[in-house]
């Protein structure tokens, strides 16, 4: 085998690899999303949240039924001292493109709740740039 030949083989590993890392990721956001929905406590609904991808502070409170991002759980950020309440959506991405015909790509964001903040019951919040 040539030195092509090794270069192929490892770019092969490396892109299963990526996918495999995704798509583990993706299950992992599914896996603990129920658990965060319906956790009778404060603390076990951010502890479902933190598995699931999202970066939360310290003395954060979650509210039942609070839908973070199931594909970018890794970009929504909640600083210390934040209060999310109940019934709220927070993305980080907008796929509007595909039910409208309109636009090119999915847009993907950081959403980032700074600290003390508080979110209102029901809110829809998402952060998203071009």
């Amino acid at each position: 085998m040539n030195f092509l030949d090794y270069q192929l083989i490892l770019g092969s590993a490396l892109s299963f690899l990526i996918i495999l890392s995704l798509f583990f990721r993706r299950c992992r956001s599914i896996i603990f999303l129920l658990p965060a929905w319906f956790s009778p406590h404060k603390k076990l609904r951010v502890l479902f949240h933190r598995l699931r991808g999202v970066r939360i502070g310290k003395n954060v409170e979650i509210g039942f039924f609070v839908y973070i991002d199931n594909s970018y759980a890794n970009l929504v950020e909640i600083s210390d001292n934040v209060t999310i309440s109940m019934n709220c959506t927070i993305l980080a991405h907008d796929n509007s493109h595909k039910y409208t015909g309109k636009g090119k790509d999915s847009i993907v964001s950081k959403v980032v709740f700074e600290e003390s903040c508080f979110v209102g019951a029901g809110s829809i919040y998402f952060q998203v740039y071009q």
